[in-house]
């Protein structure tokens, strides 16, 4: 298959808050080449797996996900909480994510590179910046 594909360690960006979390499981969209890291205190965080970088990081319940799964047909991750046993169903926004990375992460190498990878909309700006330079 090749030769491994390697990168340097990158830092999660934990919020202040969150201190003491820590991950408790990754599931990989092999569709979309995202890896998705739940943590103990219930954040999500969304990595693109070719850079390594953080995508977008959320809190989205108080409880541990205890329990993980990837549905390879659409990219979605499916958990399950500790306490209450709630089912969650986290996936890709594509119609906000390049204009999330544009806007608040302000990586637009980034934004080129995954909008261009998924088809995603919200970089045709950028292309053309990118295509004057």
């Amino acid at each position: 298959k090749g030769t491994p594909h390697r990168m340097p360690p990158t830092a999660i960006p934990v919020p202040a808050e969150a201190a003491q979390d820590f991950p408790v499981s990754m599931v990989i969209d092999a569709k979309d080449d995202i890896a998705f890291l739940l943590s103990k205190m219930g954040f999500v965080y969304m990595f693109d797996i070719h850079s390594g970088k953080t995508m977008f990081r959320t809190r989205i319940t108080q409880e541990t996900v205890f329990v993980t799964c990837a549905q390879n047909s659409t990219g979605a991750v499916f958990g399950i909480t500790v306490r209450t046993g709630r089912v969650l169903r986290i996936s890709l926004n594509g119609q906000n994510l390049v204009p999330y990375i544009v806007n608040t992460l302000r990586d637009t190498d980034l934004a080129i590179k995954v909008a261009g990878r998924l088809g995603l909309p919200g970089a045709e700006h950028l292309y053309t910046q990118e295509f004057e330079r």
